[in-house]
């Protein structure tokens, strides 16, 4: 495997993430989660989507496998990293269990039908004392934008999602039970930040709705943003308008942190592996008691 990637110019992909207001976010919050990676590390991407943050992790160290359920994203991937860029399916992952030191699922989970295998999966995969790195939509009342996006016809499959996201809490019990230590919870993409990527996806949106419908055959991660280097020289015209406005957007977006002081619209959860399960010791200490009673009661 390996972890270096040195492209003589930036891909579409990665010249498109770094003008993502989220994904500098995004990138900020792994940096620091990352920041001790050791260059020995061995290191899984599931869900890699079209590589741009696979190009980021490369350079934040340790040993890259990336990973993805599409085959335009495998293709992708591979042309802005490389190597070592696999693709999985619906009847799991090709790795042996407890195999790597950290394992990354970013904007994963909410397009699999089955999240609790992927969960199951994501966690037999880590080495006890290893982490493991998730990034999902945030769900519930609070969160308006996401009551917004259906009136302006943005639906969840147009994101290739099935489900809107994920509770932080609901992940911190999911993960508890399942033998890890949650070490961070953190949210971003507060509500300035979100409406503008929100405007942005309804543009493209709307901008491709000439073509075939946008909701069958798509890419696992819908239809809101470029999925492949024609698409992006299709809204070349745009982009380089979009790269003048950037600062004063840049600066706007900051504001989120003086008048919108809640949780963000996405967030990042890492946890630390234990050991056994909650659930494998709670059986194992119902059948000790079960046996406790009847050696008592011959």
């Amino acid at each position: 495997m390996n972890s270096k990637v040195a492209p003589t110019s930036e891909p579409w992909q990665v010249r498109l993430a770094r003008y993502s207001f989220k994904k500098r976010e995004k990138l900020a919050i792994l940096r620091y989660l990352l920041r001790d990676l050791p260059p020995t590390a061995r290191c899984l991407e599931l869900g890699c989507a079209k590589g741009a943050l696979s190009y980021f992790l490369r350079q934040m160290g340790g040993w890259w496998v990336s990973a993805d359920l599409d085959t335009v994203h495998v293709q992708e991937t591979r042309r802005v990293v490389g190597t070592d860029v696999v693709q999985v399916d619906t009847r799991g992952l090709p790795f042996r269990p407890e195999s790597f030191d950290v394992v990354v699922s970013l904007d994963y989970m909410e397009h699999i039908e089955d999240d609790r295998a992927c969960l199951d999966e994501l966690c037999s995969l880590v080495k006890p004392g290893g982490r493991l790195i998730i990034g999902t939509p945030c769900t519930g009342r609070l969160y308006l934008l996401n009551r917004i996006k259906p009136r302006l016809g943005l639906r969840l499959e147009h994101y290739g999602h099935v489900r809107e996201g994920y509770r932080p809490e609901d992940l911190y019990q999911a993960l508890l039970y399942r033998g890890f230590e949650v070490e961070r919870v953190v949210t971003y993409a507060r509500f300035l930040t979100e409406g503008i990527e929100m405007l942005m996806n309804w543009y493209y949106v709307r901008k491709q709705r000439r073509r075939a419908s946008p909701i069958r055959g798509t890419p696992r991660d819908g239809v809101i943003a470029p999925t492949s280097e024609a698409d992006f020289q299709t809204l070349e015209g745009a982009f380089r308008w979009y790269r003048r406005v950037y600062p004063l957007l840049w600066a706007l977006t900051r504001l989120d942190y003086l008048a919108f002081p809640l949780r963000g619209y996405a967030l990042i959860i890492s946890a630390r592996k234990l050991g056994t399960p909650m659930w494998v010791r709670f059986h194992e200490a119902r059948k000790n008691a079960d046996l406790g009673r009847q050696s008592a009661n011959p």
